[in-house]
């Protein structure tokens, strides 16, 4: 338990030293980290001079422990200290893609096979997302609807501007049944579970307009995990978050990109949705309702958000 300050320390000075602290804390934490981890698969960025790293963030649709499950949500998260940028990408869930070794389905599809047919949902997830979008992914994060809740209200909580009133009579419960919700417009302070009502309901408007709420969430979260009370409470966090996601980052990697994400925190979040004109709605042969790119449009905002060049990515022919 972290001892509480002093309380001759002059109230003005308090944040300054809470900030201090965590930084010490977080640097400690470092220097136990220190050694390199490598993925046979894909060469790792140089993390500890600032390269870009991606990862790949999941929200899986499992309502119960060990259920398989579809990916609800499916973002590119890069950070590159060099150039002191943050990029965030939403992907749409029904984007018709090439999974590889298995044909042409939605996107979210892919950790399904993976949990269910091969060793990890999350390593086919990051193939397919790699082979579609031509962009390096370095590791994968994924968490459940209880882990998401349990991660917001690790972190206190998320202060999120709702822009309109939010109604829906037929949100899905964790039993699978149906309930009616209602979030109001206007500055709000989400614990776990109205911030995960926040980021999956989708009656109101529709799908891309839920993966901007859920970078709101994102955006959030980060502006709240740096504030000064929080810095201090680093060692504390990093432990609970590993009990609540799945990930193959190893746990120096996470450090570091904890530390970059500090040391960014201040810097704006470059957030985009593939929505359309980038996506447009296709029928397929099977008679299934889904979203295919238009990747003259798709490609060159790859290269502005990841610093790819605009290749030819793994269209293929739809079927």
């Amino acid at each position: 338990m972290i001892a509480p300050f002093r309380s001759d320390i002059p109230s003005l000075l308090r944040p300054r030293a809470l900030a201090l602290c965590g930084a010490a804390l977080l640097w400690a934490l470092l220097a136990f980290a220190a050694a390199p981890v490598a993925r046979a698969e894909s060469a790792q960025p140089d993390l500890a001079t600032g390269e870009r790293f991606t990862v790949l963030l999941v929200g899986l649709d499992r309502r119960a422990p060990h259920e398989q499950s579809r990916s609800d949500v499916i973002m590119l998260l890069s950070i590159e200290r060099k150039t002191r940028s943050l990029s965030l990408l939403s992907i749409p869930r029904d984007l018709w893609v090439p999974i590889p070794d298995y044909g042409w389905y939605r996107i979210n599809a892919a950790y399904f096979f993976g949990e269910v047919y091969e060793e990890s949902g999350a390593a086919l997830a990051r193939r397919t997302v790699e082979a579609v979008f031509d962009v390096p992914v370095h590791a994968v994060v994924a968490v459940d609807f209880a882990g998401f809740i349990d991660l917001v209200d690790a972190f206190g909580g998320i202060d999120v501007t709702v822009a309109k009133d939010l109604v829906d009579h037929t949100y899905p419960t964790m039993d699978y049944g149906y309930t009616s919700i209602f979030i109001p417009k206007g500055p709000q302070h989400m614990d776990g579970e109205t911030a995960l009502i926040y980021a999956r309901t989708r009656h109101p408007d529709n799908d891309f307009r839920r993966m901007g709420r859920q970078q709101n969430v994102i955006a959030s979260a980060h502006a709240g995990l740096f504030r000064d009370e929080m810095v201090a409470l680093f060692p504390l966090l990093y432990q609970r978050f590993n009990e609540i996601i799945e990930t193959d980052l190893s746990h120096a990697e996470q450090l570091l990109l904890l530390r970059d994400l500090y040391l960014l925190r201040d810097e704006p979040i470059d957030a985009r949705v593939i929505e359309p004109p980038l996506v447009y709605d296709y029928v397929t042969e099977g008679g299934a309702y889904v979203l295919l790119p238009d990747w003259e449009l798709v490609r060159p905002m790859l290269g502005e958000m990841f610093g790819v060049p605009n290749a030819d990515s793994a269209q293929g022919s739809v079927r």
